[in-house]
């Protein structure tokens, strides 16, 4: 099994020249939309820093500290890599604002062409970074879909290069909103777009004549058992792609699988991931945007109350956690715990209503067994 690592290990010393951008180094280059690049790589587009002077610079300094493993080999591997280390970089930006419920950021490469090419970061795990995530249920336009917007806008409008958009998770969800709400002047100029995960949108924005006429140029890439890139409306057709990963880890573009210069996919999505959908999509139907905002705003309190635990400390502890979500539900005020416990009613409702259109989908002898691995499913007694 390798992944983005290992392919630039193998392939990091072929030329663009040699081998044109692929959807793996589209991925590279999301991912380093994640990178700490601040104070690193120039907030303007000149002069620019090499890719490889910056991964070095990263990979020395403290902000190296607080990344994880598979981060670290990334950079190391990218600074040894010519194919991406003689890159120019710049116009990294990054905005976080609890004010404004805004986590945002961006950083852009010089591709041989030349062809710019305009990375967006995804949630950053900051409580913030999730508001705005839930808020697209919601809202028509969130403040980092105009912010995506604005930044090509301001780097690229002048310009007469083609442009390439890209992002994963929320990136790519930025990525897409970059081309949607960007003038017709901006949009002309994009060659491509990638969402790697991406969720997508409101009917209001699928329903635009820019969205439409963007659609032909977006690729979306989706995990075999992906959760995230389904969520909202979303008229892509998606290629799916082998993890490695279990669940919502396979959300992690680290355990997609790649083959020589292409990621290794998979013809259809499992249908445990469908079914999720279903059960996701069904439950939003049934609700107002008042309610969609109210249950949103719930979660938000309850995870930002007095002595709630970290976005780390959920996973180490979570006994611990469950109980500080709970001492805060029951804090909230009367209207909003019954606001609260009316959408988590209707959610459970929905998944079994899904559960139960597929036991009457399936065959009788299939019923006892999991709908992906097809192995018997044992029983609790």
């Amino acid at each position: 099994m390798a992944n983005i690592v290992d392919y630039l290990r193998w392939r990091g010393d072929v030329p663009f020249e040699a081998d044109p951008l692929n959807t793996v180094d589209s991925l590279v280059l999301a991912e380093l939309s994640y990178m700490p690049f601040g104070g690193i790589v120039p907030e303007s587009l000149d002069p620019p820093i090499l890719l490889r002077d910056a991964a070095a610079m990263v990979l020395s300094s403290p902000a190296a500290d607080g990344l994880k493993e598979d981060k670290l080999s990334l950079l190391r591997a990218l600074a040894e890599a010519p194919r991406f280390g003689d890159l120019p970089m710049g116009a990294f930006s990054a905005q976080s604002d609890a004010a404004h419920e805004l986590q945002f950021a961006a950083v852009s490469f010089r591709l041989p062409g030349p062809i710019w090419f305009a990375a967006f970061r995804g949630t950053d795990g900051t409580l913030v970074g999730w508001k705005e995530d839930f808020n697209m249920a919601f809202l028509y336009r969130t403040p980092g879909q105009l912010r995506a917007a604005a930044y090509l806008e301001k780097w690229f409008q002048k310009g007469t290069e083609p442009v390439i958009a890209a992002g994963h998770s929320k990136g790519g969800n930025f990525a897409v909103s970059s081309a949607v709400f960007c003038s017709e002047e901006m949009q002309r100029k994009i060659l491509r777009v990638y969402t790697f995960d991406g969720p997508g949108f409101r009917e209001e924005v699928t329903a635009m004549p820019a969205y439409k006429a963007i659609l032909p140029r977006v690729v979306s890439v989706l995990p075999e058992g992906s959760i995230i890139g389904l969520l909202l409306e979303n008229d892509i057709p998606p290629q799916y792609v082998v993890s490695t990963g279990k669940g919502v880890w396979q959300h992690d573009p680290f355990t997609w699988q790649v083959e020589r210069n292409r990621l290794v996919p998979c013809p259809e999505l499992r249908r445990s991931s469908e079914l999720l959908d279903s059960t996701l999509t069904k439950w939003l139907r049934q609700l107002s945007d008042a309610e969609r905002e109210s249950f949103v705003e719930s979660l938000y309190d309850i995870a930002t109350a007095p002595e709630q635990p970290t976005l780390h400390d959920l996973g180490e502890n979570k006994m611990k956690s469950a109980a500080a979500f709970l001492k805060a539900a029951v804090s909230l005020p009367p209207e909003q715990q019954k606001s609260l416990a009316d959408a988590l009613r209707k959610l459970a409702a929905s998944g079994k209503s899904t559960l139960e259109g597929e036991l009457q989908r399936r065959p009788e002898k299939d019923k006892d067994t999991d709908p992906d691995t097809g192995k018997a499913i044992k029983s609790s007694s």
